[in-house]
C-alpha cells in the first residue's frame, strides 16, 4: 500500500481530530462527544434538591461531625468575642448593663442558633415574643422593663408547620398575608420573625423553597459523597485485608456428596479456631494453607485530595474543617486569611440587620426607649498569638512615650493613651499624671520667667 502524500496525512489527521472531538467517529457517539456535548453536565448533576429532605439534612447535622462543623463553625467565629456595643447617648456602666442583659439571656448564642439552622436547612428565624398578641404587629414602644421578652431559634421547617402533616413549604393564607408563618399552630405576623435565608436559589428553582434559601450541604454533595465513598472503601478493605485460603484435597468431590459441605465448613471452621487459640494452624499433609493480604498503597494520597476537594466547596481550610495542621513550607495565614474573608462576607454582612434588631429590643427592655446612636462593632477575627500581642503593646507604649517626651501629648494624655490601648492588665492612675504635669510646670515656670527677664533685658 503506497504511503499517503504529506499533504493527504495532514488533513487526514484533522479530519480525526475534529471527528473525535465532534463525537462522530465511526458514526457514533464517542468519548469526543461526552466531552463536547452539554448532556456531559446533565449527566453529572441530579434534579433532586437535597434542600427540600428535611430527614436526610437532620440525621447528617446529628451524626456526622464533618457536617456540624461547617454549618457551625463559620456562624461560631463570626459571632466569636460577643461584640463591642457603642452609643453616644450611655455611658460605660450603661453600656455594661446592656452586654449583661444580652450575655445574661444568651441572645448572641439564640441569634446564632437560628443562623446555623439557616445554613443547614437553607433558613431560619429568630421569633420575638414580647407577650404582645403575635398575630398582630409588633409595638416595639410597648415594651418596657417589666415586660417579659424572649427569642426563640427555629428552623425554616418549624415556621410552616402543620398538625396533620410537616411538608408545607410555603403556608399563609392569600387573604392575610400579614401572618405568613405558623410555629406549631401559632400564627405569627412577620413583624415578630427575624428571617434568615440561606443562599438565594436561581429563579427557575425559586418557587420550589418557598420563599426559603438553599442549604449549604447543596453543593456539597459530589465531594461529600466522594469522601463517603472513600470511607466505604476503606471499611471493606479492612473486613477483606486478610483472607485465609484453605487448598482442601477432593475439595469438590466432598462438597458434592451427601453431607459433604457440612463436614468441610465445620473441618475448616476448626481449623480457624485452632489458629485464633492458639496461634497454630494444623491441616492435612496434603492441604495447604495461605494468607492473601490487601495493600492499602495510594489511599492515603486520595483520601488528601479529596479532603482538598471538599474544603475548597466549603471554603474553609483544612486546619478548621478537619483540624489538620499545615503540611510543607505553608504556615497556613494564607487559609486563615482567605477563610476571614468568606466569614466577614457570607456570615457577617449578612446577619448585621437582625443582630441590630435585636440590639435595639435590648435597649428596650433594660432602659425603656431605644437611642439614636446605638450600634455595635464585630471582634477581630485574627486571633494573635502571645508573642504578637506582647511586641504590639510595647510598640503603643513606646509611642506614647515619644509623643510625651516631644511634647505633643501632656502626662495625662499620655496615660489616657496607655488605658486605651491595654498596655498593662490595669489601669494607670491618671491622678499620679495630672500631679507630675503640675509638678513640672512649677519647675519650668521660674526659668521660663528669668529666660524671659534676660531676653528682655538684653534687648533692652
Amino acid at each position: 500500500m503506497a504511503r499517503p502524500k504529506n499533504k493527504e496525512t495532514q488533513t487526514a489527521r484533522m479530519n480525526s481530530l475534529s471527528d473525535f472531538v465532534e463525537g462522530v467517529a465511526g458514526g457514533g457517539l464517542g468519548f469526543g462527544a461526552e466531552l463536547s456535548q452539554a448532556n456531559t453536565l446533565a449527566w453529572n448533576n441530579r434534579w433532586s434538591a437535597v434542600t427540600l429532605n428535611r430527614s436526610l439534612l437532620t440525621e447528617l447535622y446529628q451524626e456526622h461531625g464533618i457536617v456540624q462543623v461547617l454549618t457551625d463553625q463559620p456562624v461560631d467565629d463570626a459571632l466569636r468575642g460577643g461584640l463591642t456595643i457603642t452609643c453616644d447617648e450611655f455611658d460605660d456602666v450603661d453600656l455594661k448593663k446592656l452586654t449583661q442583659y444580652i450575655d445574661e439571656n444568651n441572645i448572641l448564642l439564640t441569634y446564632a442558633q437560628a443562623v446555623k439552622w439557616g445554613r443547614l436547612f437553607g433558613g431560619g428565624a429568630v421569633i420575638i415574643n414580647s407577650g404582645q398578641p403575635t398575630d398582630k404587629p409588633l409595638q416595639i414602644e410597648k415594651i418596657t422593663p417589666e415586660t417579659e421578652l424572649e427569642f426563640y431559634a427555629a428552623d425554616r421547617w418549624e415556621m410552616s408547620y402543620m398538625p396533620a402533616g410537616m411538608g408545607a413549604l410555603d403556608q399563609f393564607e392569600k387573604d392575610d398575608r400579614e401572618c405568613p408563618y405558623n410555629y406549631y399552630g401559632h400564627k405569627l405576623h412577620k413583624s415578630h420573625v427575624l428571617k434568615l435565608n440561606g443562599k438565594a436559589a436561581p429563579s427557575l428553582i425559586r418557587g420550589q423553597f418557598g420563599g426559603w434559601g438553599v442549604s449549604e450541604l447543596e453543593r456539597l454533595v459530589r465531594p461529600y459523597n466522594a469522601f463517603l465513598k472513600h470511607q466505604n472503601v476503606i471499611f471493606e478493605l479492612m473486613d477483606e485485608s486478610k483472607v485465609d485460603v484453605f487448598k482442601i484435597q477432593g475439595f469438590n468431590s466432598a462438597i458434592a456428596s451427601r453431607d459433604g459441605a457440612q463436614l468441610t465448613a465445620r473441618r475448616i471452621a476448626a481449623a480457624a479456631k485452632i489458629k485464633n487459640y492458639q496461634n497454630a494452624l494444623v491441616v492435612d499433609k496434603e492441604d495447604e494453607y495461605e494468607q492473601k493480604i490487601i495493600s492499602f498503597g495510594g489511599m492515603s494520597e486520595i483520601l488528601q485530595q479529596i479532603r482538598i476537594d471538599l474544603a475548597s466547596e466549603c471554603r474553609m481550610p483544612m486546619t478548621k474543617l478537619f483540624g489538620i495542621s499545615s503540611a510543607g513550607f505553608n504556615s497556613g495565614e494564607d487559609d486563615i486569611e482567605n477563610y476571614n474573608a468568606m466569614i466577614e462576607t457570607e456570615i457577617r454582612s449578612k446577619i448585621k440587620q437582625g443582630l441590630m434588631v435585636m440590639l435595639k429590643l435590648s435597649c428596650q427592655k433594660v432602659f425603656g426607649f431605644v437611642p439614636e446612636s446605638i450600634g455595635f462593632e464585630y471582634k477581630p477575627l485574627r486571633m494573635m498569638t502571645n508573642k504578637e500581642e506582647s511586641e504590639m503593646k510595647t510598640a503603643s507604649l513606646s509611642r506614647c512615650l515619644e509623643a510625651m517626651r516631644s511634647g505633643l501629648l501632656t502626662a495625662k494624655g499620655c496615660v489616657e493613651q496607655i488605658n486605651a490601648s491595654k498596655v498593662f492588665p490595669v489601669d494607670v492612675n491618671e491622678n499620679e499624671a495630672v500631679e507630675q504635669d503640675e509638678l513640672d510646670d512649677m519647675k519650668a515656670g521660674p526659668k521660663d520667667v528669668e529666660a524671659e527677664s534676660e531676653g528682655g533685658y538684653g534687648a533692652a
